[in-house]
């Protein structure tokens, strides 16, 4: 990753009195999210938490313009615009293996997460993410569901 300073690509003015300092990770090689290496919902509350102290706008223009919420926007083969959604991402989930953005509130993945902050706030979260998400907020499990888990029988 690469700590940069955002001082373009967001009219940070608008959103506060005083220009806030905003720092960006931008990964050197994108990688698209996968069931071994999900998008963590711990980890986007604890993001969407920091743009929503600027404005609620900012954080709708974060959701917008982050790339990779769907694993084929960071694929080799998104020549084929024609069967993307709005948010970039292929218009059927079917063709993708479930699992690669989790919601792991009560159990989280991301070692910084606030699971409080994040379970308190989760209706007004998922409701921005599913304003410009689309199907592909609807393709987020529950933290475990696509795992079988074995019980040893009792005695």
């Amino acid at each position: 990753y690469r700590n940069t300073f955002l001082q373009e690509g967001f009219d940070l003015d608008s959103y506060a009195d005083e220009l806030p300092e905003v720092w960006i990770y931008v990964q050197q090689n994108p990688v698209p999210a996968s069931p071994d290496y999900p998008i963590a919902q711990s980890y986007v509350d604890v993001m969407l938490r920091g743009c929503l102290t600027i404005s609620k706008d900012f954080a709708h223009e974060f959701i917008q313009t982050t790339k990779g919420w769907h694993p084929a926007e960071l694929s080799d083969d998104e020549n084929d615009d024609s069967s993307q959604t709005s948010s970039g991402a292929s218009s059927s989930n079917d063709d993708m293996e479930e699992g690669w953005w989790v919601d792991d509130r009560k159990d989280p993945i991301y070692v910084r997460a606030d699971s409080e902050y994040s379970l308190r706030h989760s209706d007004k979260i998922d409701k921005l993410l599913e304003e410009h998400l689309d199907d592909t907020f609807q393709a987020r499990v529950r933290r475990g569901k696509t795992q079988v888990q074995r019980r040893k029988p009792q005695q």
